[in-house]
């Protein structure tokens, strides 16, 4: 280790005191210095802000500032503002093809970057991918010797078979280079490794790690995955049964951490390995997505599992749940502020305008189809009455040539106005009945106001298109195993879920009631003079 020696004199009347000496770690001095370094330059030269230097300092180390000049030079070349790298975390926008390239880099490049440095961001994944596919991984090692602590021995009396071994810590080179990933995992997390020592001959045997595993402090296993973070081979389902049932693990997945449709999965055993799980640790299928795997291969009922539950929507919330909602207009709250109203809350509020005018200079077709005889006999009263006053015969008149004789505009109004008012309400009908149908693709809606809704709900209906593992990831990062709140989360994920659209066909026609026009124009006639 290096130490720099600093001497620092301290002049007292003129004269020279021994000197004060102090040591510090030049190493770990000079390591932060350059931490700092990078970070200064990938923010104020580069324009990455602190989260996102941050993330590129962490993932590449020494690289980072070359990483960041080569996500910068993508978005130059695309001709994208430089600010809008931070428009989002690199971590979710670049984290998986990040974590690519630096696999490549560290194991497959032994950290040299040699005629590669140049490359484009695209070109670095491409060289990556092709490493990734292509190169021989896992060779392993003369003659190792295990030093970490042995979990699980299937080896035969001259040491040779496989064997899980715990590495006792969340990153490890070892591993990474054997396998062709990173071999990183959560700062709570631990890394195990299924190994295997090969005998060559009577000298020598070949170790190899053909599974990496990583279990959390509270018995997850987060991912367990192949060579170059493939999926495991089937042949080594027997040695995963074993480490499932192993009192370390309680829990198979729930906290993703890297290309998770690649890990080890429940539902890659088959049904025997299956049955035999669950008869000796039922608690590794207490998740959701296991539950379903159960009832899948019949080993349990749908019915043993109660997915009933009251789904309650508030009013403002509903196009969360339903697709197709737009800003209808503005109220003020209790606090005298304006607040948007969307159609949703406008319809079941009842406080809805509607201008439908279809016909609004046709009073002939609801004098012909839509008038009952009481409110006939009201209007014929009305022209009687004009006509002695205008001393005009209409004796012989029809009720429509009686209109036009005596030119009543106060009845063609009154006939008009209530063919767009029933038309409207007509129409206002169709579309709460639309969002009412939308709300029942959920379940059973026992109420509905505007308040809101109450829906009689089933989890299993409604998410059976979702994929068990998004339910999985929902339930572990809510931290809760309410169904309206899991099927709420799911509902504002983009994609997760087939959310019912509202939507009314420009080709719509209202279905005017006759009932309803009559009891409008019974009222309308009263206020013709």
């Amino acid at each position: 280790m290096k130490f720099l020696i600093r001497y620092k004199l301290f002049e007292k009347n003129n004269v020279f005191n021994k000197p004060y000496i102090t040591f510090i770690n030049e190493d770990a001095e000079l390591k932060v210095n350059k931490k700092l370094a990078k970070l200064n330059t990938l923010m104020t030269k580069l324009g990455f802000n602190e989260e996102n230097a941050k993330f590129l300092d962490e993932k590449c180390g020494a690289l980072s500032v070359w990483m960041g000049n080569k996500i910068k030079n993508l978005y130059l070349s695309q001709k994208n503002p430089i600010k809008d790298m931070n428009n989002f975390t690199l971590e979710a926008k670049f984290g998986y093809e990040i974590n690519y390239i630096m696999d490549w880099i560290r194991v497959g490049l032994n950290g040299t970057l040699g005629e590669y440095k140049e490359l484009s961001l695209k070109d670095l994944e491409i060289k990556a991918k092709e490493w990734h596919d292509n190169l021989k991984i896992g060779e392993g090692d003369i003659n190792y010797i295990e030093e970490h602590e042995i979990l699980i021995d299937f080896r035969d009396a001259e040491g040779i078979g496989f064997y899980w071994a715990n590495l006792n810590t969340n990153e490890d080179t070892e591993e990474g280079e054997r396998m062709g990933h990173c071999a990183r995992t959560s700062r709570c997390n631990t890394l195990y490794s299924l190994r295997n020592t090969i005998k060559l001959n009577d000298k020598y045997t070949l170790n190899k790690s053909v599974l990496t595993a990583s279990i959390s402090d509270d018995n997850k296993i987060c991912q367990l995955k192949n060579a170059g973070n493939g999926k495991p081979d089937d042949n080594y389902h027997d040695y995963i049964i074993d480490l499932l049932l192993n009192d370390i693990v309680k829990q198979v997945g729930g906290d993703s951490e890297y290309r998770t449709s690649k890990d080890f999965s429940l539902q890659d055993l088959d049904i025997s390995q299956i049955k035999y799980l669950y008869e000796k640790k039922p608690i590794l299928f207490e998740t959701y997505s296991n539950k379903l795997l159960l009832v899948k291969h019949k080993i349990i009922t749908k019915d043993s599992i109660d997915t009933s539950f009251i789904l309650k929507i508030d009013v403002d919330e509903i196009d969360k749940y339903v697709d197709g909602g737009y800003t209808y207009g503005e109220k003020k709250n209790a606090n005298g502020y304006k607040t948007k109203v969307d159609i949703f809350e406008a319809i079941l509020s009842g406080d809805f305008m509607l201008d439908y005018y279809a016909n609004n200079n046709d009073w002939k077709t609801p004098l012909k189809y839509y008038v009952n005889d009481e409110n006939e006999n009201k209007l014929r009263e009305l022209i009687n009455k004009k006509a002695l006053e205008e001393k005009i015969d209409i004796e012989e008149l029809d009720l429509e040539d009686a209109i036009i004789e005596l030119d009543y505009d106060d009845i063609k109004d009154v006939l008009r106005f209530t063919m767009d008012d029933a038309e409207s309400d007509a129409y206002y009908e169709h579309m709460y009945k639309t969002l009412k149908d939308c709300l029942e693709e959920y379940g059973n809606v026992v109420e509905i106001s505007d308040e809101g809704v109450v829906i009689e709900a089933d989890f299993y209906n409604i998410t059976s298109n979702v994929e068990p593992s998004d339910i999985d990831n929902t339930i572990d990062n809510l931290g809760s195993s309410n169904f309206s709140e899991i099927l709420g989360e799911l509902c504002r994920e983009e994609g997760l879920i087939e959310k019912p659209k509202f939507e009314i066909s420009d080709y719509y026609t209202p279905d005017i009631k006759k009932e309803i026009f009559n009891d409008i124009l019974n009222d309308k006639i009263l206020e013709i003079k």
